[in-house]
């Protein structure tokens, strides 16, 4: 008997363990999967599943490691220093508008349109927090074709369900409405900056849901034309923001209980394995009674 369970114990052990983890959704447009890079240099190359070429640039103040396909960010912004007589600026306004000074900022750049034929409805960042709460230190920036104009707050992403990203300690998915968020539905550029203190781990980015117009890519200009209206670069963004008193309200990242949409294919894998451990649970109990039967 205890051969018998121990034996469908490890067939559930191992069925659970070849259930594949997290992947794109068919059809999706993946950014990157963090399966490539070692993050140990700057920048990084990586080539992605689908062929077409993925650039990573680490800049200042951050420390990036990478493990399993999973890269975690630690940033560490510089707050502004009055007495830092020998840099360009003369005051804190002007501070901010020399975001890459002082920012945490993570690059990329992607080869997208190698791969992608149309505009997409979302970007999809598989993420999660260290202590949770981290919505309220990053801004999400794309600049397609070098038209660096369109930088939004990560509280003020909109959500494919009208709501707003609440980063977690567990793994989700922000699904990000694009357009609602006035952000390119398509790009070959982003970066994920921080102006607050904060850690955060990456498993996948992707696009997802085509819009059903295809993609220019006979000049610059006919790919960017469909986008929104553009609200700055970086620098302007964050100087507007300092003006208008938004930058510098209390920020910090709340610690945020675990919750939120789980990471894809988590609970599939979870429900997968409950399945096959009551299957197995219910042929062990059926060999026993055969075996008292018999007996």
């Amino acid at each position: 008997m205890k051969k018998t369970i121990a034996l469908a114990l490890a067939l559930v052990l191992a069925f659970a363990l070849s259930v594949p983890a997290f992947a794109a959704p068919e059809g999706a447009i993946l950014w990157d999967d963090f399966s490539g890079h070692n993050f140990m240099g700057s920048p990084t190359i990586a080539t992605t599943a689908a062929g077409y070429q993925v650039w990573w640039t680490n800049w200042a103040n951050l420390k990036p490691t990478a493990a399993d396909g999973v890269v975690t960010i630690q940033y560490a912004p510089k707050a502004y220093d009055p007495a830092d007589t020998e840099s360009l600026w003369t005051n804190e306004e002007e501070y901010y508008g020399f975001a890459g000074d002082w920012a945490g900022n993570y690059g990329m750049a992607c080869d997208i349109w190698a791969a992608a034929g149309q505009y997409q409805k979302y970007l999809n960042i598989v993420i999660k927090g260290e202590k949770g709460g981290e919505e309220a230190a990053l801004l999400l920036n794309m600049h397609p074709e070098d038209r660096n104009n369109y930088t939004v707050f990560f509280k003020d992403l909109v959500l494919k369900d009208g709501g707003s990203p609440k980063i977690t300690t567990d793994w989700q998915t922000l699904t990000i409405d694009l357009e609602a968020s006035k952000l390119p539905q398509m790009t070959n550029a982003m970066h994920i900056f921080a102006y607050k203190a904060a850690t955060i781990s990456l498993d996948e980015i992707y696009f997802s849901d085509p819009t059903g117009t295809a993609i220019d890519t006979t000049s610059a200009d006919t790919i960017v034309a469909p986008m929104p209206a553009p609200n700055g670069t970086v620098p302007e963004f964050l100087t507007a923001a300092f003006k208008a008193g938004s930058l510098n309200e209390d920020t910090s990242a709340t610690p945020t209980a675990p919750g939120g949409n789980a990471k894809t294919g988590d609970e599939s894998i979870l429900l997968i394995a409950g399945i096959a451990l009551l299957l197995s649970a219910a042929g062990v109990v059926t060999v026993l009674k055969l075996r008292k039967t018999n007996g």
